[in-house]
């Protein structure tokens, strides 16, 4: 298997390769507001003249994961591939949520419309046949030659973490009551084609046996608001106190839609990605001792601004690589705790796109794993 990490700057962009299959892990881009520019870099490591990929996993729908993806479809030929698109399921309780960010979203890129609708759309428009797959932890797909298992999102939440979670859906709900503009996308992101029910037999389904185990207070991690990085006017015919609250409310939805993201593993312990995960997503993934003892690359959680807590940075995997997917905006956040598990940890902004060839190889002597 060939990995190729594409340097898009602040985003993500993944590729992976067997034979002639294809799999690309999210495309997108902070400093690209119309996805274009990650969609090029994409093209050009897939090859001019390339199929399009069999499989596409958007890890979660922050625009600077999906939009080069949509970008993409787009500049492309249609074609005779049958492409699968792998996404969170999230759990039902915080389903809401995901409303929320899509209203969000459709109620800021009017011009053209750019919610994650629209990626479907795109690819559907370009595929023979076009399968959406909605996983989450235990799910297991086939690509690229390997077998690979869904970590996160769980399938549920342990109450207390869901209502915390909840309580920022309904205030995107009482938010909507006084400001008539999220109300109308609200609604209709709550009736869209995003949230048909889909076939929960679509993958191999192994149900997520472990308890949360939940012994701190589950807050909110802060960070940016990414609708201000594609310099989106926020709410400019709002009030002042009430386009506060809905900038608030808007970064909420956007920091739990990060801490659900995907999170996938190749099974022989090659690849992991740690998606967008935060701070509260990442402790608790390793609390479940979901992960493997060691991995050979590992990509760091939100382009590595993100670090396990004192109480569980001791059970983080191994790994020969920590590639950290990052540009200007996120690079000075750099963990470098992240390297204390590693034998070397890289960042994109540093070395531009990483190729990664090779059978796998246990990375540490320190590790107790079976792997060859």
């Amino acid at each position: 298997m060939r990995i190729n990490v594409v340097n898009v700057g602040d985003g993500a962009c993944t590729v992976l390769r067997h034979q002639s299959e294809t799999m690309v892990m999210d495309c997108g881009s902070w400093h690209s507001s119309d996805g274009k520019d990650p969609a090029m870099l994409l093209r050009a490591t897939l090859g001019a003249v390339a199929s399009m990929p069999s499989t596409v996993v958007v890890t979660h729908f922050d625009l600077d994961h999906w939009l080069g993806l949509k970008a993409f479809a787009d500049a492309s030929p249609s074609g005779s591939e049958h492409v699968r698109l792998i996404h969170p399921r999230l759990p039902s309780l915080v389903r809401p949520v995901q409303a929320s960010l899509l209203a969000y979203q459709t109620l800021h890129f009017t011009a053209p419309e750019r919610s994650s609708l629209d990626l479907f759309q795109a690819w559907e428009s370009k595929s023979a046949v076009l399968s959406r797959t909605s996983a989450c932890a235990g799910n297991i797909f086939t690509a690229v030659g390997t077998r690979w298992k869904v970590l996160w999102p769980p399938r549920e939440l342990e109450a207390r973490v869901s209502n915390a979670f909840a309580r920022v859906a309904k205030e995107a709900e009482d938010l909507a009551k006084e400001y008539e503009p999220l109300r109308r996308a609200l609604d209709w992101a709550n009736n869209s084609p995003f949230f048909m029910d889909d076939d929960e037999e679509q993958a191999n389904d192994l149900l997520d046996e472990f308890n949360p185990v939940v012994d701190e207070d589950v807050a909110l991690p802060g960070d940016y608001d990414l609708f201000d990085s594609y310099a989106v006017d926020g709410f400019a015919d709002a009030p002042d106190g009430l386009r506060e609250r809905l900038q608030k409310n808007r970064r909420d939805v956007q920091r739990i839609n990060n801490e659900l993201s995907l999170v996938v593993e190749e099974v022989h312990g090659r690849f992991l990605n740690l998606g967008d995960i935060q701070k509260w997503g990442l402790n608790e993934l390793i609390r479940r001792r979901a992960m493997q003892e060691c991995y050979d690359t590992i990509l760091a959680p939100h382009h590595g601004t993100q670090a396990p807590g004192v109480r569980t940075a001791s059970d983080f995997p191994w790994s020969r690589l920590v590639i950290a997917q990052n540009g200007a905006g996120h690079h000075p956040r750099l963990r470098k705790e992240l390297s204390a598990h590693t034998h070397k940890l890289i960042s994109t902004a540093d070395s531009g796109s990483v190729t990664i060839r090779g059978r796998y190889h246990c990375p540490t002597a320190y590790c107790s794993c079976r792997h060859p």
